[in-house]
């Protein structure tokens, strides 16, 4: 009887150290992440994180620009989420880029090509809606008329 139930005990036990190893192996980091916001989250450095995943690590750079993390600092995350990566010995890092959700210049040309087209339901116009272009930049020219 002793036995039996020493037997589940260990075979409970196998079990339980089998899922939290799986658990801690699906934690990895993300080669790259390009983040929106003005904040880096655990979510943003690691892949297979979900319990603290919106967690507030650092600050975001600044639009266009990028931070790198270290093998060093990916430990230390690690180790502070419990998440149980350790290093392969490659030098891992991350690059975290911060995005935009600013819309492209050729985005705002193609929809008002698109609308105008189709407003014009086929008639014909001395304008063509191609020959209006949308500078990347306003520029100082532009500016000083306004």
């Amino acid at each position: 009887m002793k036995t039996v139930k020493i037997k589940h005990l260990m075979i409970a036990t196998a079990m339980t150290l089998c899922m939290a190893t799986a658990a801690y192996a699906q934690a990895t980091p993300k080669a790259e992440s390009i983040v929106l916001s003005d904040q880096i989250t655990l979510g943003d450095v690691f892949d297979g994180v979900t319990a603290d995943a919106g967690h507030y690590l650092a600050p975001a750079p600044e639009v266009g620009k990028t931070v790198t993390l270290g093998t060093y600092d990916l430990q230390r995350i690690s180790d502070a989420f419990n998440l149980g990566w350790k290093p392969d010995g490659n030098g891992s890092h991350i690059i975290i880029r911060r995005g935009t959700d600013e819309i492209d210049n050729m985005d705002i040309q193609s929809a008002v090509e698109k609308d105008l087209r189709g407003k014009m339901h086929g008639q014909k116009s001395r304008t063509n809606p191609s020959a209006f272009t949308f500078p990347a930049q306003p520029t100082e020219r532009s500016m000083s008329r306004n």
